[in-house]
């Protein structure tokens, strides 16, 4: 869920920043998911818990059931920092099938 949000959040600032976890408020589990069970990952923005900062709320779904849910939040940090936005940008157009393999 934290990836996804760093993704969420590279292509919301036209890959300028990412997010970087640093805290779980709070999370729960509806169950276990098996090996083979393929995993819905959803998030979606909370508002701001300060300046600089992004919480999510996080949603993991096998089947169409709850498995866990998550609230999160961290750091938005600057990409350029961490990697080279221009490849983060590449990857993630091949993520989305929009950049071909």
């Amino acid at each position: 869920m934290a990836q996804l949000a760093g993704w969420r959040e590279a292509a919301a600032s036209d890959f300028t920043r990412w997010f970087l976890l640093d805290q779980v408020r709070r999370s729960a589990w509806y169950g276990l998911v098996l090996p083979g069970d393929q995993v819905a990952l959803t998030v979606e923005p909370l508002p701001d818990p300060a300046d600089g900062r992004r919480a999510f709320r996080g949603l993991g779904e096998v089947g169409g059931r709850k498995r866990v849910v998550a609230e999160f939040e961290g750091a938005a940090a600057l990409l350029a920092e961490l990697d080279d936005p221009v490849q983060v940008r590449q990857q993630f157009r091949r993520l989305c099938r929009e950049g071909g393999f």
